[in-house]
């Protein structure tokens, strides 16, 4: 178990992490779809490395996953900036706060 969690990408919540902390959010986003994206063909080849064994992964899952994960809410982030360009900002930091726990909970 510790081998295959030690194999596999993680950091969906990095995105959210990253706003909140004031970093480069666009940054965040490009590196976890892109080791999610690479986890598809990366994680079956060091699993079947250090094990000696191999486990499938259905790679279209992965990426419909990803879709609906990543590039769904930032499609709709991209539209919402691009239709009221004056929102991030009249959102108050505390707001973006109970907004992350609602989406940690929802998300977890």
């Amino acid at each position: 178990g510790t081998i295959i969690m030690g194999s596999v990408g993680g950091g969906q919540a990095s995105n959210l992490f990253a706003l909140l902390a004031g970093g480069n959010v666009s940054l965040s986003v490009v590196c976890t779809l892109s080791t999610t994206m690479l986890g598809v063909a990366a994680t079956p080849l060091v699993i079947g490395i250090l094990l000696g064994k191999s486990i499938p992964i259905d790679g279209v899952a992965v990426l419909k996953l990803t879709a609906r994960l990543v590039l769904a809410p930032l499609c709709a982030g991209i539209a919402l900036s691009g239709l009221f360009p004056n929102l991030p900002k009249r959102i108050p930091t505390a707001k973006l706060g109970i907004s992350a726990m609602i989406i940690l909970c929802a998300g977890g």
